[in-house]
């Protein structure tokens, strides 16, 4: 495989839901055992996916994505760009080496910004924030604020991050991804 195309399916795993966080990381790292298995491998995936330790499920997905994976990372490198983001894969320079040093780490990273070189700490929400886990965010940064710790909040419309600072001075963000149900107009 190209590098584009390792690039590509690093970014498709990250993104689908059908292949479990965890599955995600695991193949992630191990792309080279999987990704270019011949047809008659690919066609009974139980024991790759064995080898792997990702669920069979998880592995026929991603064997899936390999055709399709450079059209789903080109719309989520636009996504990205319309937010002000870059997306960085794993193996790549500029991936987070705390990132890579991980058992599992993610495939790809969506990386605003820079990322500080002294230490920091970053809470990521939900994927698909509930009313409940909405509600909850509202409630940590009135919390943060009346600390005197909230640094800041964004609203993205499909996305909502609080920005703010641990008793150590460390900077953290938590970050919600609203469900497409409770869109405006604007975000569809």
């Amino acid at each position: 495989m190209t590098d584009a195309e390792v690039r590509a399916l690093r970014i498709a795993l990250t993104t689908r839901r059908e292949i479990a966080h965890p599955s995600a990381c695991r193949l992630g790292r191990t792309l080279e055992l999987w990704a270019g298995c011949a047809p008659a491998r690919a066609a009974k995936p139980a024991g790759l996916a064995t080898e792997l330790g990702v669920p069979a499920t998880a592995l026929a997905c991603a064997l899936d994505l390999r055709t399709s994976a450079p059209a789903l990372a080109g719309v989520e490198e636009e996504i990205a760009a319309r937010h002000g983001a870059r997306l960085v894969a794993f193996g790549e320079p500029g991936f987070p080496a705390p990132f890579a040093d991980l058992d599992l780490p993610p495939p790809a990273l969506w990386i605003a910004g820079e990322i500080p070189e002294r230490p920091t700490v970053a809470l990521v929400g939900a994927r698909r924030a509930s009313r409940y886990g909405l509600e909850s965010a509202a409630w940590l940064a009135r919390g943060a604020a009346e600390a005197g710790a909230l640094v800041g909040e964004s609203d993205h419309g499909p996305n909502k991050s609080l920005y703010a600072h641990d008793p150590d001075g460390l900077e953290l963000e938590v970050m919600w991804l609203v469900p497409a149900e409770l869109w405006g107009d604007e975000e569809h």
